[in-house]
């Protein structure tokens, strides 16, 4: 968790010139949302001591973020569509 924070906090350095205005809110937030998902799995991924596996273009944001924390080189993880289904 300790890792993922420091994450989040580090992303406002890559946006500096964010100002109070809703729709520059509106898009940080969105842009927070989609890089949680991928920092959640690389945190978890090197806690564990494990290979990080990035995002796939091809899956969606559930099964994106399963595929990152589960996959792993010896066995890929298999998607059950009814977890990930829209």
């Amino acid at each position: 968790m300790g890792i993922l924070s420091s994450m989040v906090n580090a992303l406002r350095f890559f946006y500096p010139e964010i100002s109070d205005h809703d729709e520059e809110i509106n898009m940080t937030t969105t842009r927070l949302l989609s890089k949680v998902r991928t920092m959640a799995a690389i945190s978890y991924k090197i806690s564990r001591g494990h290979r990080v596996v990035y995002p796939r273009p091809d899956l969606l944001y559930a099964a994106n973020f399963l595929n990152m924390m589960f996959d792993s080189p010896v066995m890929p993880y298999q998607l059950d569509r009814d977890v990930v289904h829209p």
